[in-house]
This record gives structure tokens, C-alpha cells and sequence, in this order.
């Protein structure tokens, strides 16, 4: 193979989401399991079109076959990463991302495939803004796709620009999801009416459904039985959600920490800050 050609590949990185915080006795299953879900999705592909990269704690696939059919398995993998979330033996989240973009292919010191360039780091970068179980997709990629067929713009849905720790702008779009979105024009988190006059039946300040997601993930940053009395603390505090999630940001300690639950909070449809 020519080492010095650019090639224009689709990249779908996924990553385990918090693989580290992992046991130790548990990555090697979560990792075999992970490995396992791909290798069935991936098994349509023609092995000398794909190149798969082992990332430690996830993986790259570059497929230099036509962009368009990294989608459905990028989306039945977020499907079957979902189903498996909460399995009592093997349970774990990924973040996927999807990019189209330039790569070399070249050789690796064990004589095999590999690949390097922007279309592979453009593609991890999507992915990192990503939340558990969730796909984003890159502009590019999205502007390719959707010039096949219009039921693109149905399922992906326009996150405008975020900036990484680098101050660099990618423009995404995330695969909708059934979780906590409200259909408001700013996309923001919305609250449950106001309570109701005292005697009648009180509806929820919050909704419940938003609340239980924002404490699970809230978790990952802060011990649970801080996090939970942070949570009830500041939703004494905050009249609308958007509200809640700014105090509850302020209470996380490290900035990377803050970094991450940002665009957690921003993924679901909350957009009150920059």
C-alpha cells in the first residue's frame, strides 16, 4: 500500500467511559465483552477496508469503504451499549464518536495496518464530548451523510459549537436520544409547573425523570452521599433547572471534573452557560 496517499476514511472511535476507575479484575471482562459487541457489528465490513486500532481503553475503526455504513453500526452499537448498561455481570458505558476526514495508512512495528492523521484525532475529539452511551457526529461526516438521504437530519440533531481544552471549535451533532429533552426553542432543561397553593395535590418542582439522570451522573465526580446532599441542598436553592445545574457545577472541585460534567449537562439540552 501506497504510505504516501491520503485517504479521505470514515473513524469511529469509541472509548469505555471511566475505563480506569474500573477494578482491575473486572477490565479484562468488560474489555472482552466491549470487544466482543464490535467485532459482531463490525462483521459486515470488508477486512481490507477496515483497520481496527486498539486504544487501551477503547478502540478506533477507520473503514475505507463507502463513509455512509460506519452509521447504522455506530448507532446499533450505541443501541446495544445502552441494553447492556446496567447488566448485573458485565456492566459498563461507551462514548462513540464519527468522523470523516484524512488519514495515512501505514506500517506498524508488528507489519501491520495502522493509520495516523487528523481524521482519527478529529474523531476522538468528537467522541470526548460525548456523555455515557451517547454518538456524536462530526460536521463533516454529517454533511456527507446527509447529502445521500435527508433521514439524517431526522436522527441527527445540530449541538452547534464546542470548544475542547485546546480552544479549538468542533462542530457536532448528536444521535437524539429519549432522555430528558424538552422541545423548548434554546433547547434548555425545563422544570415541572410550580407548585401548586398549599392544600392542593403539588405537582413535582423538577422533573424526575431529569433529576434521577443529573444524580447519577453527578455521582461520577462526587461521593454519593455528598453528591446526593449537594443535590438536595441546591434544589432548595434553584427555582428552575437551569439554575440547579449551575450550582451544582460550582460545587464540583476539580476542573477537570467541571469539564466533563459540562458537556454532560450541555448533551441533554441544557445550554444556559459557556
Amino acid at each position: 500500500m501506497n504510505q504516501d496517499r491520503t485517504w479521505l476514511v470514515s473513524v469511529l472511535f469509541l472509548d469505555i467511559f471511566k475505563f480506569s476507575t474500573i477494578p482491575v479484575d473486572q477490565q479484562l471482562k468488560v474489555k472482552r465483552h466491549f470487544q466482543g459487541l464490535v467485532s459482531i457489528q463490525i462483521a459486515s465490513l470488508d477486512d481490507g477496508d477496515t483497520i481496527r486500532l486498539d486504544t487501551g481503553d477503547g478502540m478506533a475503526i477507520c473503514y475505507l469503504g463507502d463513509p455512509e455504513r460506519l452509521y447504522p453500526i455506530a448507532r446499533n452499537l450505541r443501541d446495544a451499549f445502552i441494553s447492556q448498561a446496567d447488566s448485573p455481570d458485565c456492566s459498563y458505558k461507551v462514548r462513540l464518536g464519527l468522523n470523516l476526514g484524512p488519514v495515512k495508512i501505514v506500517e506498524d512495528l508488528n507489519h501491520k495496518r495502522n493509520s495516523l492523521g487528523s481524521g482519527i484525532t478529529d474523531a476522538e475529539r468528537v467522541m470526548s464530548f460525548a456523555a455515557e452511551n451517547q454518538l456524536l457526529v462530526s460536521k463533516s461526516y454529517f454533511e456527507m451523510v446527509n447529502k445521500l438521504s435527508q433521514d439524517y437530519s431526522r436522527e441527527l440533531q445540530h449541538l452547534r459549537l464546542r470548544a475542547n481544552k485546546h480552544h479549538q471549535q468542533h462542530d457536532i451533532y448528536e444521535l437524539a436520544v429519549e432522555l430528558v429533552r424538552v422541545n423548548n426553542p434554546n433547547g434548555a432543561f425545563t422544570s415541572s409547573p410550580a407548585a401548586a397553593p398549599s392544600g392542593s395535590l403539588a405537582e413535582p418542582k423538577f422533573d424526575p425523570e431529569a433529576i434521577k439522570k443529573i444524580s447519577h451522573e453527578y455521582a461520577m465526580y462526587i461521593s454519593r452521599a455528598e453528591g446526593e446532599r449537594i443535590l438536595q441542598q441546591t434544589m432548595q436553592q434553584a427555582s428552575t433547572l437551569k439554575q440547579l445545574c449551575e450550582l451544582l457545577l460550582k460545587e464540583i472541585k476539580s476542573a477537570d471534573d467541571r469539564y466533563s460534567f459540562d458537556p454532560y449537562l450541555k448533551s441533554y439540552g441544557y445550554s444556559g452557560y459557556q
